[in-house]
């Protein structure tokens, strides 16, 4: 089993509050949109037991992907996505990590303004995990709604976390009374989503703009057949 979050903390957090907000859920892999500048990264860490495996980006478009200590990463990758209008350099933080004995490829991404190149920035993501053996788990910060075109391209591809196992709601943004789910976890189809919810509270509601989502997915499947 492994813990995966996706945290959108676009237009600032409190790291003490983000800190208390993961520390209640106890994930193995967090996914964190918006954060990290550096400044903002180290705040985080400090305030947290998680490593940081890749970061890349500025601005809203930055990434970064947070380990627990007990995980291992095996490698690390930037993806360069498509230039936007507000957001100068965009990147996708990808890794493959090993949580229980099971190699994963986890993956965080913000898309960006434009129609045009969320659909471009979504062809870059495949094309880069295509080749890439473990399944792969993604945090994504869509800019859209899901049944919108690049939400329902990524329900094709993957498993939609919460449509399959979600409990509540779901909506994200922003986190006082959110009436939006923009924040989503997609997963490989080998990979079996046992449950997804997304944490409500005056802690998270303090923590950042968005609320967190949070999924439990099952290696079984493929702990078989997939090299460590």
């Amino acid at each position: 089993m492994i813990r995966f979050v996706v945290y959108n903390v676009t237009g600032g957090m409190d790291p003490d509050a983000v800190a208390r907000v993961l520390g209640d859920i106890a994930p193995d892999v967090v996914s964190v949109i918006g954060a990290p500048t550096p400044r903002s990264v180290r705040a985080l860490r400090r305030a947290t037991e998680y490593g940081v495996a890749v970061r890349g980006g500025r601005g809203d478009g930055a990434t970064a992907l947070f380990v627990r200590p007990d995980v291992l990463v095996r490698s690390v990758e930037r993806i360069a996505l498509t230039a936007d209008r507000k957001v100068s350099w965009r990147v996708a933080s990808h890794a493959i990590v090993s949580s229980g004995g099971v190699n994963v490829s986890v993956l965080a991404v913000a898309f960006g303004l434009r129609p045009e190149s969320r659909a471009a920035d979504f062809d870059r993501l495949r094309q880069a995990v295509s080749g890439v053996e473990p399944p792969s788990v993604l945090g994504v910060a869509l800019n859209e709604s899901i049944t919108s075109t690049v939400g329902a391209r990524f329900t094709e591809a993957y498993q939609d976390a919460f449509a399959i196992a979600g409990v509540g709601v779901g909506d994200t943004y922003p986190s006082v009374d959110p009436i939006a789910r923009r924040d989503v976890i997609f997963v490989d189809r080998r990979l079996e989503v046992a449950r997804c919810t997304v944490p409500e509270g005056v802690t998270v509601d303090l923590a950042a703009r968005h609320r967190p989502v949070v999924a439990e997915i099952r290696t079984s499947r493929v702990s078989a057949d997939m090299p460590t």
